[in-house]
């Protein structure tokens, strides 16, 4: 599905401690900020099994896995995502 739009670099998918049950979020780390922002325009309401899955950049990221270039290379871009 992402792949289509760009090069993944890492795919987390948030699940219940104990159980391993998919809590229904996961987090796609892509290449660069242009697949990044395929992927939000083409994917974000867009109809998965059902229900309507959000793409939107993280914000919440801790330090170790935050990638710096991009970030400031998003926070230079005024282009509303």
């Amino acid at each position: 599905m992402f792949n289509s739009l760009g090069s993944v670099l890492s795919v987390e998918v948030s699940r219940k401690p104990g159980t391993g049950v998919s809590r229904g979020c996961g987090y796609i780390t892509m290449t660069s900020i242009e697949s990044a922002r395929n992927a939000v325009s083409a994917l974000d309401g867009s109809d998965v099994g059902g229900r309507e899955m959000r793409v939107r950049y993280s914000v919440g990221m801790s330090s170790g896995r935050r990638n710096p270039e991009a970030l400031s290379e998003l926070s230079t871009h005024k282009t509303p995502i």
